[in-house]
């Protein structure tokens, strides 16, 4: 019976061994546990101290890894918000009559875009330049300070003086040029009037001879005008010079004179309005691949002189963007005109500016006469 008894208690043993249903019988435990504690203290101990180090080293590692992820996060932060500022390689750039020349090429801005960057120049008739960074020399010996300005932080500029080369000249494209009569168009010869600061511009003879509504008759005259064309050369640049001479057919008056300069791959176009009286009433300039007869709306891009009685009462300038800057002598003529954009009064104009403003007046008026006398009064 005794043996029965051992028997049924050693199988019921084996069943709860083979189950797992005794923990600290379970050979896995036990193996595991052997592997990962000696029975020697010493030996143990040295593990022990060996898996701190271990832990130490790895938690150092990790610090040091956090640190210096830190460092690159805060360097990629400032770098992100890094100015170094701007400035040209030179101070001085020499360039040809009528060459474009991209002045990115000469500047200096690390850290700042281009789109943060606006261009400028103090003497924009003869040396202009786009907001691309492209100048381009319109007139022989000019020079202008050209202004790149970051728009994000305006004391962040650079300034550059480009001077045309008199040397330059574009030869004349007919072979035939040198035997035509020569006209030096910025001659100094005439004088603006007297300022009047309520003075403003009389837009009549402007709206009646060009188009703007096919419904009205009293617009688009000159398209009866008597048509006449000239050629000659200019003097200072050397290059042809075609005109279209319009004269009012019942008066025999001439209104208007549109002037076509050919520069090297673009043309400079100026068109003169006249009154009856033979004094200047609007300039309209601009630059363009070929000539065409577009008027000067607000949308098209160039340059706009008005006047009353030889004085320029207004000089607006209009980009490819259709941007407007006008500058204005007085309060008569700014609330006349329908102006956008920029709109500074003469006398709130920077020092620099006011001496644009003057020798713009002085220049333009002395095309319109040197224009009108050479190309109606001398045969």
């Amino acid at each position: 019976m005794s043996v029965i008894l051992v028997i049924a208690v050693a199988g019921v043993g084996f069943y709860f061994v083979k189950e797992k249903l005794i923990p600290y019988l379970n050979p896995t435990s036990n193996y595991n546990s052997a592997m990962t504690e000696s029975p020697d203290p010493d030996e143990n101990k040295e593990n022990a101290d060996n898996k701190k180090e271990i832990t130490e080293n790895e938690n150092a590692d990790n610090k040091e890894e956090i640190a210096d992820n830190r460092n690159v996060d805060n360097e990629e932060e400032e770098q992100d918000g890094k100015i170094d500022g701007i400035r040209f390689k030179q101070n001085e750039i020499v360039v040809d009559l009528g060459q474009d020349i991209n002045l990115w090429e000469f500047l200096i801005a690390d850290g700042v875009e281009k789109s943060h960057i606006i261009w400028s120049s103090d003497n924009p008739y003869e040396i202009m330049i786009s907001q691309d960074g492209v100048a381009k020399a319109l007139s022989a010996g000019a020079q202008a300070n050209i202004t790149a300005k970051n728009t994000k932080d305006d004391s962040e500029l650079a300034i550059c003086k480009v001077i045309t080369n008199t040397e330059g000249a574009i030869e004349n494209p007919n072979d035939d040029s040198t035997e035509l009569n020569s006209i030096n168009v910025y001659e100094s010869n005439y004088n603006p009037a007297v300022r009047n600061k309520g003075y403003k511009w009389d837009n009549t003879l402007f709206y009646t001879l060009e188009e703007f509504s096919l419904e009205s008759d009293s617009d688009g005259q000159i398209y009866y005008y008597d048509l006449e064309r000239k050629q000659l050369i200019n003097e200072q640049t050397q290059n042809e010079m075609e005109y279209e001479i319009y004269r009012n057919p019942d008066t025999g008056i001439v209104n208007k004179i549109v002037s076509i300069e050919y520069f090297d791959g673009y043309v400079e176009i100026t068109d003169y309005y006249y009154t009856d009286n033979g004094a200047i009433n609007f300039i309209f300039v601009k630059q363009s691949l070929n000539y065409d007869s577009t008027q000067a709306i607000p949308s098209n891009a160039g340059q706009r002189y008005y006047f009353h009685r030889d004085v320029m009462v207004k000089w607006r300038i209009v980009d490819e963007d259709e941007n407007q800057k006008n500058y204005i002598l007085g309060e008569a003529e700014k609330a006349r005109g329908s102006n956008s954009g920029t709109v500074i009064l003469y006398d709130d104009l920077s020092q620099q500016l006011k001496k644009s403003f003057d020798e713009v007046e002085v220049k333009m008026i002395n095309a319109a006469y040197n224009t009108f006398k050479k190309v109606v009064s001398e045969p």
